[in-house]
């Protein structure tokens, strides 16, 4: 009779040598042999082979590992005897030794629940499920650089099977990323690759850093903008409505298309301009609905086109009809007061 596939048979099988009229030969001394008659995949360990005493061999210890619900038809043989077949012995699924997994894990959106869940069993060393298995299994990422696992990591099996549902996986698109399922005293298992899609949009990154130019016209360098996940994935799906601003840098004034629609993860401004004072720092702030906005760096302008004079130094008058005691100095200047340094315009002084 069978028992917990690999350990002892639960009822060890007697052997006699008999007659040919049934009568059991009490002065056989015959060597009989175990073995596997039928039943694919299974192993007969322990002692195999004894020698009959009285007439009869007693096996002990004889084990049978196999596939748990497979008929199993034994023989015993010894030279010059006809052999004898048991009838069918089923195994049931031995001691817990490794896991495998059923249910391959498919990667979604990074921070997202996966696509599918994977779902790992206990096994026994023959592969049968040990259906009374209740170990905790973990779950850990052995491959792909920056990812992190998140959601329930450890699950108790029940019935043998762990299922783990609402498991998340963040990291950088076109990595693959592998799993570990682990549980104490079993063999741990490894999963398939895996990649991921681009998570929610939660945050804005310049591509391209905004590069300053003469006062009230456009900036020499356009900024770009780009809509990421949380990990720094580009969301190319989300169409946004970028606002340009600024976010510091006394009397400034932004011009221009402040606000741009996304194409493809990016908003690229065009004809964007600064007005303001040359050698003051401005920074850029463009933000979006729902998401962390982004700054630039220092933005400086250079003087605009000269619009203005300025006299930088009264005149004083003198003795009349001679020179001025204090000569007039006049300042060519653009529309914010800059000094428009190379100006050359002749400057004309009437009364």
């Amino acid at each position: 009779v069978g028992g917990p596939s690999g350990a002892a048979l639960t009822v060890q099988p007697v052997v006699t040598v008999q007659d040919s009229g049934g009568n059991t030969i009490t002065t056989a001394s015959a060597t009989v042999q175990a073995s596997i008659f039928s039943g694919a995949g299974g192993t007969l360990g322990g002692t195999t082979s004894i020698s009959a005493t009285g007439g009869l061999a007693n096996f002990a210890g004889l084990t049978l590992a196999g596939t748990a619900g497979t008929n199993y038809v034994l023989r015993f043989a010894a030279a010059g005897l006809t052999s004898a077949e048991s009838s069918n012995v089923v195994v049931t699924p031995g001691s817990a030794a490794s896991l495998g997994i059923i249910v391959l894990p498919v990667g979604g959106s990074s921070g997202g629940v996966l696509a599918t869940p994977p779902i790992v069993v206990v096994r026994d060393a023959q592969g049968n499920t040990v259906t009374t298995s209740t170990a905790a299994i973990t779950a850990v990422l052995t491959s792909g650089t920056g990812g992190t696992l998140g959601g329930t990591l450890t699950v108790n099996a029940a019935g043998g099977v762990a299922s783990f549902s609402g498991l998340t996986a963040s990291g950088l698109v076109g990595n693959n990323y592998m799993l570990q399922f682990t549980s104490t005293g079993l063999n741990s298992v490894n999963s398939n690759s895996f990649t991921l899609t681009p998570g929610v949009a939660s945050r804005l990154v310049l591509t391209t850093q905004p590069t300053g130019g003469a006062s009230g016209a456009a900036l020499s360098v356009q900024p770009v903008v780009a809509i990421r996940d949380a990990q720094g994935n580009a969301v190319t799906s989300t169409p946004m409505a970028v606002t340009a601003s600024l976010l510091s840098g006394a009397g400034g004034t932004l011009g221009g298309i402040s606000t741009v629609n996304s194409v493809n993860g990016l908003a690229t401004f065009t004809g964007l301009t600064l007005t303001g004072t040359t050698g003051t720092n401005h920074i850029l702030r463009f933000s979006a609905e729902g998401l962390t906005p982004a700054d630039s760096g220092n933005v400086t302008v250079t003087a605009g086109t000269a619009t203005q004079l300025i006299i930088t130094s009264q005149p004083v008058g003198g003795a009349s009809g001679g020179a001025l005691t204090t000569q007039p100095v006049v300042a060519v200047r653009d529309a914010q007061g800059n000094a428009v340094t190379s100006s050359n315009i002749p400057v004309t002084v009437t009364v």
